[in-house]
């Protein structure tokens, strides 16, 4: 039996917060002008609860995807400064290429602002979670 590397178990535990950053990446580069109407869409401010949910879902899966991989130890202990160091700097990276390589978005802080709020607001959750000890983690506790 062949055994399987740390790198790939890190990264299959890694796997759906990986994605959610794909995709969070596509929102971010379609050109505005692609954003098809919706009434939801006209509602004011209604992107910063866009940003604040994106970065909300990433750090929570990073958070479970740190917590729950078994490559290496260090990680576990760590998770939560992983998860929201990661989720900040993704965060701050998307408002700069937004501005840089994209024509028709551009930097808002606000959205940062937004990004960062959801990512606490994502760590918070997962701890809550943690701490009182929901079903999927009770192997792990």
């Amino acid at each position: 039996m062949q055994k399987t590397s740390k790198s790939f178990v890190f990264i299959k535990s890694l796997l759906p917060a990986l994605i959610w950053s794909g995709i969070i990446f596509y929102m971010i580069s379609v050109p505005s002008d692609n954003i098809p109407e919706s009434r939801i869409l006209k509602i004011e401010n209604i992107d910063k609860l866009i940003h604040f949910s994106m970065f909300f879902v990433l750090t929570i899966l990073l958070c479970f995807g740190f917590l729950m991989q078994t490559a290496f130890k260090k990680v576990n202990k760590f998770y939560i400064a992983y998860a929201i160091s990661i989720s900040i700097i993704y965060g701050a990276l998307t408002e700069i290429m937004q501005e840089l390589f994209f024509d028709s978005r551009s930097a808002d802080k606000w959205d940062f602002v937004a990004n960062t709020f959801g990512a606490i607001a994502g760590l918070f959750v997962f701890i809550f979670l943690i701490k009182s000890k929901i079903k999927i983690f009770r192997h792990n506790i």
